[in-house]
């Protein structure tokens, strides 16, 4: 079945002004920056990836100028949660008494420090710990909301457009429970979205999460589009270097469409991630479910990725990408199980008409790389089922095809076994 997304809503997102345009200039941005970043970073490597440089700055209020050698810090939950109301304009959490929104586009802002919802060290101020505090409301009712702006309302929708390092820090037990309360609109579609992001369209990388998110939408009385993802639900801009261990589980019969991924729901460049948590779903057969993204299209690329979160439910799922249509995977892997009532793939559910499928590879316990495609011509190249053993080799030979047609190694043998013997990505060393 086609996508209502692909007829309708495509148009929306790809036009002059769309969403999606605005994020392929949001990559050049990115690329055109690169070489400039890459000698800060190793300038400043101390302070990004040593000990937290933790300021003790009044809780709530960001340390630093906002650029890549002085980036807005986040310290604690209450910058955390200040980071977000400021993004959306609004004063939810209490820290943004005048409304002030800001997208930070050409700032950057860097997480300082491991961050636990569950954990009071994590919170700065004595009353967020306090019974019915900030540290309460984050871990119960609906949680965690996604950092993006404008709910149930048709002005543009208020977004990060930045640049968001994680610092190989990791935020953990975010908890996010979706009933549809927070209807966004999103290029004129009505959109339900999960994950630590609603929605950026500035870059993202070196971040870890956990944690959990429940999504159950079945009362709306009116076609949405679903997007959850444990990095963001709509990735529109650059996703590296980052992993998600949060366990999703979605329940909806009414939306439009559900895309469900690990990382993203809708995704458009993700590189060096990787996925551990699982995702269920419950509900028809509209479901496009990845253990990276649900969907990727429009040039998007997935690649050096792998997944082993196990996958379980309706519609069309994918190792990797659900659904998949003029997009790019390469070099990467699953050892997650899949399961489900529809299409099924260890690699990709739906594939349509690709830019390429090369150089991954998925382990013995699904039949098919991919579960089904409209595009005849589509011949894999370098794919394979592969078992555990093949996997895990020790002598380089799953490692050299992963590393096909890279410029410079990206996967290594897992030596000291962090990953269970399975390959890993080079910066998890």
């Amino acid at each position: 079945m086609l996508l209502i997304l692909v007829a309708v809503s495509i148009a929306t997102l790809t036009g002059e002004n769309g969403i999606l345009t605005r994020a392929q200039d949001a990559k050049e941005k990115t690329e055109e920056a690169k070489t400039n970043e890459e000698e800060i970073l190793s300038q400043y490597e101390d302070l990004l990836y040593g000990k937290s440089q933790n300021t003790d700055t009044e809780a709530g209020k960001l340390a630093g100028e906002g650029t890549e050698a002085s980036p807005y810090l986040i310290e604690s939950i209450e910058d955390l949660v200040a980071f977000s109301d400021l993004v959306a304009g609004s004063n939810k959490y209490g820290f943004n008494e005048t409304n002030e929104q800001k997208t930070f586009e050409g700032e950057y802002v860097q997480l300082a420090t491991d961050l636990d919802f569950n954990s009071i060290d994590s919170y700065k101020l004595e009353e967020s710990v306090q019974s019915g505090g900030l540290k309460n409301q984050l871990s119960s009712g609906e949680g965690f909301l996604p950092i993006i702006g404008t709910e149930n309302s048709s002005e543009s929708m208020r977004i990060f457009l930045g640049t968001f390092d994680g610092n190989r820090k990791e935020i953990r037990n975010l908890y996010q429970n979706i009933n549809g309360q927070n209807l966004y609109d999103v290029e004129g579609m009505k959109t339900v979205l999960g994950g630590l992001f609603g929605a950026t369209l500035g870059s993202i990388q070196n971040l870890g999460v956990t944690g959990i998110i429940n999504a159950e939408v079945n009362s709306l009385g009116e076609d949405f589009l679903l997007a959850i993802g444990g990095i963001g639900g709509l990735g529109l801009a650059p996703i590296t270097k980052c992993y998600s261990n949060i366990n999703i589980t979605v329940d909806s019969y009414e939306s439009t469409e559900e895309l469900i991924g690990g990382i993203t729901g809708w995704g458009y460049e993700i590189t060096e991630c990787y996925n551990s948590g699982d995702i269920t779903t419950e509900g028809d057969e509209d479901f496009y479910i990845g253990g990276i993204t649900g969907f990727i299209q429009e040039g998007a690329i997935v690649k050096n990725c792998y997944n082993k979160g196990k996958i379980k439910g309706t519609g069309c799922a994918g190792g990797i990408v659900g659904y998949f249509d003029y997009g790019s995977i390469g070099n990467c892997y699953n050892i997650g199980t899949v399961e489900g009532k529809s299409t099924l793939g260890g690699i990709a559910g739906f594939v349509g008409r690709p830019t390429y499928l090369k150089n991954s590879f998925c382990i013995d316990n699904i039949d098919n790389l991919y579960g089904s495609t409209d595009f005849s011509e589509l011949e894999p190249v370098n794919c394979a089922i592969k078992t555990e053993s093949q996997l895990k080799a020790k002598d380089n030979t799953m490692i050299d095809l992963l590393n096909t047609e890279l410029e410079s190694p990206i996967w290594k043998v897992d030596t000291n076994n962090i990953n269970e013997g399975y390959p890993i990505l080079s910066w998890q060393e």
